[in-house]
């Protein structure tokens, strides 16, 4: 590999001086080079997204007889025809439109990849779309936006000084307040370290977000987890709390557990609850390895994965009694829903959520039908 990238090296000062054997061997080696570096335009999840939709299409594709790459447009409407008529047993459509339009999406993408023009571009195809969706008129499914209320509703329902529970709930309480207070999409706190995690004595916990979503280049960006009013529901404390008990296993020893054991039992029941959050840097366990995963299955298991913070979320809320869709989207949604409701400005919100525009933030105004409508000054 170190004599191949030389010889790249070399290319560029004088690729004409090569023999026409090895200059194809350098071609070669820099086309698969581009396509790598290509591949980093697309998230993680969106091509595991895009491998599963083109391995379902080639296979019907083959099932049928007919070539998946190239396609016809005929194969697409097709294949697409075919998902909008698959029912699950119960007689409801078992693709949504938003699923044939992110197949679309991956067929689209290996034809571009292969040099190939894509079907998926066809007049035809877009027809289709529009015809279902206005057949199917399906409403999108939303989690519901956890507010502030709801958020200690959740924190309140966990036991925190029990054994073994009590470790996980203090996990537990860091994800859900971490989520609310930072407007976290699911992978971002997923890939962090408690190096990541910087404390400032005048704001609280500066996150460091080293590629999200909105930005795949990987320039970063960093979001503030600060002092909260109470003591229940102050980020930053809760990150003490958890970052504690992480730093008695980081220590080890024999007694390891009989600590881990004490220090759960010491903590107080949540109503009585103070901050510990001014206690001064000392306190706080920055000392903890900067690649050591902030958020971790069990303390001595590897990191939680972004769905595993989805299904945190989710049991949590149903210990505390709710029913309606939730997941970590929930957070994020609660937080811009509460800051709206607060008289938050699209700016802020945006300062914070990283929303790309207004529009994306304002889709959350589903839940404000009263935000600046007239109706509430009509003196009714």
């Amino acid at each position: 590999m170190v004599e191949t990238r030389q010889n790249a090296t070399h290319v560029v000062g004088g690729f004409a001086q090569i023999d026409p054997a090895r200059r194809s061997a350098q071609l070669a080696w820099l086309h698969q080079a581009a396509v790598e570096v290509s591949q980093d335009a697309l998230s993680e999840a969106t091509r595991r997204h895009y491998a599963s939709d083109w391995r379902r299409f080639t296979g019907w594709a083959r099932s049928v007889g007919m070539p998946a790459l190239p396609a016809s447009v005929d194969t697409v409407l097709a294949y697409v025809a075919d998902m909008a008529l698959t029912v699950k047993p119960d007689g409801t459509p078992a693709f949504a439109a938003s699923s044939v339009r992110r197949h679309l999406a991956s067929i689209n993408h290996f034809h571009s990849e292969g040099g190939h023009r894509s079907p998926t571009t066809d007049p035809q195809v877009a027809m289709f779309m529009k015809g279902l969706r206005n057949r199917r008129q399906e409403r999108p499914r939303r989690m519901r936006a956890l507010l502030l209320a709801d958020v200690r509703a959740v924190l309140q329902a966990m036991t925190y000084n029990t054994w073994p529970h009590g470790i996980a709930a203090t996990r537990d309480a860091f994800i859900v307040l971490a989520g609310f207070a930072g407007a976290f999409r699911r992978s971002e706190p997923a890939a962090l370290h408690h190096g990541d995690l910087t404390w400032n004595a005048y704001d609280g916990l500066h996150v460091l977000i080293a590629r999200s979503k909105t930005d795949q280049a990987g320039e970063g960006v960093t979001v503030l987890l600060p002092y909260g009013q109470s003591p229940q529901t102050c980020p930053v404390c809760a990150y003490i709390r958890w970052a504690r008990l992480v730093e008695i296993h980081r220590r080890g020893g024999t007694d390891e557990r009989a600590r881990l054991m004490a220090a759960v039992f010491a903590t107080p029941a949540w109503e009585d609850w103070t901050h510990i959050c001014r206690e001064g840097v000392p306190d706080l366990p920055a000392h903890l390895p900067v690649v050591h995963p902030v958020y971790r299955a069990v303390i001595k298991d590897g990191p939680l994965s972004g769905d595993a913070l989805h299904a945190v979320v989710q049991r949590r809320a149903a210990a505390a009694g709710f029913r309606t869709l939730v997941g970590f989207h929930s957070l994020r949604a609660g937080f811009v829903t509460q800051a709206r409701r607060n008289g938050a400005s699209l700016r802020s919100i945006k300062q914070q959520s990283r929303h790309a525009t207004d529009a994306t933030v304002e889709v959350y105004d589903r839940d404000l039908p009263g935000l600046g409508n007239a109706v509430t000054d009509l003196g009714l």
